[in-house]
């Protein structure tokens, strides 16, 4: 919703993101999926235990994770109810932002890690390519969980963005 954004925000920043469904290129897979949703396992049961929902979680992080970000992140998909994961899994499975992109009129910072495996650095250089004037910046190294994985990049990105956004001597 471009025109929203623009009445409502002065910039936006777009974190470990993508701009369709991971399936939205194989339409016959994806109605499959959709299908299935359904029936999927529950991630919340997988991620209750330990050691599967550890080795599951990790591979939302890039090189080197903390541990206890990588727990934090079990933890915190454990305790999501299977009916919320299978309404986000169908919502993901339907996105498709992309024709909306090329009329956002607001300044845009898009952030990826090089490592995430999950919204992959070319889903974040199509979409800085689509916005009008968008800044990219890709952390080597890193995976979706930037928030973990580069707290005080990512906090220092954000700020000098929101910064350039509201122009010197502004106070954020």
């Amino acid at each position: 919703h471009p025109h929203v954004l623009a009445q409502r925000d002065c910039a936006m920043v777009l974190l470990s993101t993508t701009p369709g469904a991971i399936t939205s290129d194989a339409h016959r897979t994806r109605r499959g999926l959709e299908r299935v949703a359904g029936v999927i396992p529950d991630v919340g049961a997988v991620m209750r235990q330990r050691n599967l929902g550890l080795l599951v979680a990790r591979m939302g992080f890039g090189d080197s994770p903390d541990p206890s970000c990588v727990e934090a992140t079990r933890q915190m998909l454990g305790a999501c109810s299977r009916e919320t994961l299978r309404e986000a899994g169908r919502a993901l499975m339907q996105l498709d932002s992309t024709p909306a992109l090329a009329r956002v009129d607001v300044p845009t910072l898009v952030v990826v890690g090089t490592a995430d495996v999950i919204t992959a650095p070319r889903d974040a250089r199509q979409i800085a390519d689509l916005i009008p004037g968008a800044r990219l910046v890709e952390l080597p190294r890193a995976g979706h969980m930037l928030m973990y994985e580069r707290t005080e990049e990512l906090d220092q990105l954000i700020v000098d963005f929101a910064r350039d956004c509201l122009g010197e001597g502004n106070a954020l």
